[in-house]
C-alpha cells in the first residue's frame, strides 16, 4: 500500500487577509448573518482547507488550501 504523506496544520494562518478566510468568518456566524454571500463562497468548491477542513470554490478564501 502506498504511503500517503498528509500535513496536518495545528495553527490558523497570520496572513493579513485571515479576516477573509471562513475559518474566521463562520467563527463570527458569517454564515448564518449573510447566507446568501456564504453560499456563493463554498457553492462549487474546489479547494479544501488543510488547517479547518472546509471547502470553497476559491483558494483566496481559505488558510491552507490545497486542490481537491
Amino acid at each position: 500500500m502506498a504511503e500517503t504523506n498528509i500535513l496536518q496544520r495545528t495553527q490558523p494562518c497570520d496572513d493579513a487577509q485571515h479576516h477573509n478566510h471562513l475559518c474566521y468568518l463562520t467563527e463570527r456566524y458569517f454564515h448564518i448573518h449573510e447566507p446568501a454571500l456564504f453560499r456563493d463562497m463554498v457553492l462549487n468548491p474546489r479547494f479544501k482547507c488543510e488547517f479547518c477542513g472546509r471547502t470553497a470554490g476559491d483558494a483566496c478564501d481559505l488558510c491552507y488550501p490545497v486542490p481537491l
